[in-house]
């Protein structure tokens, strides 16, 4: 099979999917183009919920701090238990209607409305710029291979 490119940042060179890749003849801090052969590709066709959200983590200092307000932790504190106190209990998803009314839309006060407010009015609001704009250039925190939810079913 032909190599795979890959979008990647000189910010974060290494990661549990590709290894270590060598970023230091760059100078730009935005993305680059990486070629990477098949067999340092992993045979994983998709990443998980866990690898998603960690990837690119380890770009972030680990003492680096943020100064948010109580309230809006609370806020999202409460969103995400929400969500866990649904779905940690089978009974209460059995049927994907359950689901549906569970979530919503944007506008009805659901689950989906809120998770909306806590992601893109709340949480934004706390992340530094060099974070917002790394969210805003999908760079840096976007795994390279797609969600198993995006593969096609049947």
């Amino acid at each position: 099979m032909p190599p795979k490119l890959l979008h990647r940042t000189a910010d974060c060179p290494w990661d549990e999917c590709l290894g270590v890749l060598d970023f230091s003849r760059v100078r730009a801090r935005r993305s680059v183009i990486s070629i990477v052969s098949q067999k340092a590709m992993p045979r994983q066709r998709s990443s998980t919920v866990k690898q998603r959200v960690e990837f690119g983590l380890r770009t972030i200092p680990k003492d680096k701090k943020v100064s948010v307000s109580l309230r809006v932790l609370v806020y999202v504190h409460q969103v995400l238990a929400d969500y866990m106190q649904f779905f940690h209990q089978p009974d209460h998803h059995r049927k994907k209607e359950d689901v549906d009314r569970f979530l919503g839309h944007v506008s009805s006060g659901g689950a989906f409305e809120v998770l909306h407010t806590a992601l893109y009015r709340k949480m934004r609001a706390m992340l530094p710029k060099e974070i917002e704009d790394a969210f805003d250039d999908g760079v840096g925190f976007e795994h390279p291979l797609p969600p198993a939810y995006h593969e096609k079913k049947g």
